[in-house]
């Protein structure tokens, strides 16, 4: 993991005047400001305790090290008192929350979660379920993990990678990931299914064994959640997750995983916002959207609406657009409200389309048919227009098709590469 020492850091390290071979004994230790850490951790941090002995050199050592974590934006470092019975006084003010991360795990499986947050923390006090975007905590929670792995004899590779915040997810985020050994899902049962969705679930289920263990779960838990939010359960949850290795081979591990579904209470939509724009307004949408007041408040129905929205930038060249909804629970009603929040992006327009492969009397039915202009903003659904009116059509007859999308988000520029094959006859 690469480092970076953000220029906003600015650490003063203020000494009294010691004697560079003269020694202090400690006799307390002050963190004075506010900070997202306890007075134990942050000792720990510093490596002093009471009654070690102190020099100039030993301080900035320390201060250098507390700086170098990335935790704090400004640290000031004091003694105060007789030489026996000093007090070593670190004036702080932590890095702006704007500027951490939050810290997920990923395939971690051997242990459970809390035990895992509470397993690092105790080797990097200062991680807190968070960590500073600069400095070096976020290589020393790595290397917490690599220990933690290699203690329990597993030969594991590890990675990290930062995510931006998106729609639903607004902190951006740094993931520990176990890349290897592979990590399997030999069976999934789950409990407390009622009985309306124990066909769907086990269709789910039955589809994940031997599949990929992903503890982000976007394909085990949200697949099987989405059985419930879709009928409007949208607090459903899973609980009492278990999760046994069995047969662990050199390279793979594999997972039996057991989890009772947690259904919540069933919501009904209470309202859908949305202020408008120039792209579509609130009565274009209130006028499209089919989910209306006192419906089962479902995620899939939910999307559908969003969906309407999300297409109109989309003909208007806003590839980037983000539609995002969170709910709004109100537990003592059972009713769900949504406020939507766009995010366009850059308008995309259209570099060139290039078709390979084409005879050129096709070639040129096909360039003037063709409507959308190098320089027009590019209509995502233009492309669909085009090939349901035209692949039946005598001039393509002969060939199969397929093609590629290529959008440069810099320039904000799109190609379209055909490729026409013969048919073999």
């Amino acid at each position: 993991m690469r480092h970076f020492r953000a220029v906003y850091l600015a650490s003063i390290f203020c000494l009294i005047s010691l004697n560079a071979l003269g020694q202090y004994t400690i006799a307390k230790i002050v963190f004075d400001g506010a900070t997202p850490y306890s007075q134990p951790d942050l000792e720990s941090a510093s490596g002093l305790r009471p009654g070690d002995h102190l020099t100039k050199e030993t301080l900035q050592q320390t201060a250098q090290r507390l700086t170098d974590t990335g935790a704090f934006s400004d640290l000031q470092a004091t003694l105060d008192g007789p030489v026996k019975a000093v007090t070593v006084v670190f004036k702080v003010k932590p890095v702006d929350e704007s500027r951490t991360l939050a810290a997920g795990f990923e395939n971690f499986v051997w242990w459970p979660r809390d035990e895992l947050i509470s397993e690092v923390h105790r080797r990097v006090s200062l991680f807190n379920g968070s960590l500073p975007e600069a400095g070096s905590l976020q290589q020393t929670v790595q290397d917490a993990l690599q220990q933690m792995l290699a203690e329990k004899h597993i030969d594991a590779k590890l990675s990290a990678k930062i995510y931006d915040a998106a729609p639903g997810k607004p902190n951006r985020t740094i993931e520990y990931r176990v890349d290897s050994p592979d990590i399997r899902l030999h069976s999934f049962r789950l409990e407390g299914v009622s009985a309306d969705k124990v066909s769907e679930i086990d269709k789910i289920t039955s589809s994940l064994a031997g599949s990929h263990y992903n503890e982000d779960v976007a394909g085990i838990t949200d697949r099987v959640l989405a059985v419930y939010r879709n009928a409007g359960y949208l607090d459903a949850s899973l609980g009492n997750v278990t999760r046994a290795i069995i047969s662990p081979t050199p390279g793979r591990v594999d997972l039996d995983l057991v989890a009772t579904i947690k259904p919540g209470r069933l919501y009904h939509l209470s309202r859908i916002d949305w202020a408008g724009s120039p792209i579509i307004n609130s009565q274009e949408f209130a006028a499209a959207n089919k989910v209306q007041p006192g419906d089962v408040a479902s995620q899939q129905a939910l999307q559908v609406s969003l969906g309407i929205i999300e297409k109109a930038y989309l003909h208007l060249g806003f590839l980037d657009v983000s539609v995002d909804a969170a709910p709004q629970l109100d537990a003592t009603n059972n009713l769900a409200a949504y406020a939507v929040n766009v995010a366009s992006g850059e308008q995309y327009h259209l570099r060139e389309v290039q078709p390979v492969g084409l005879a050129p009397d096709s070639r040129a039915t096909f360039d003037k048919a063709w409507k959308l202009y190098p320089g027009d903003l590019y209509n995502a659904a233009y492309l669909e227009t085009f090939l349901n009116a035209n692949v039946a059509q005598p001039y393509l007859q002969p060939y199969s098709l397929t093609y590629r999308i290529v959008r440069d988000p810099d320039t904000h520029l799109v190609t379209i590469i055909f490729i026409f094959a013969h048919q073999a006859r």
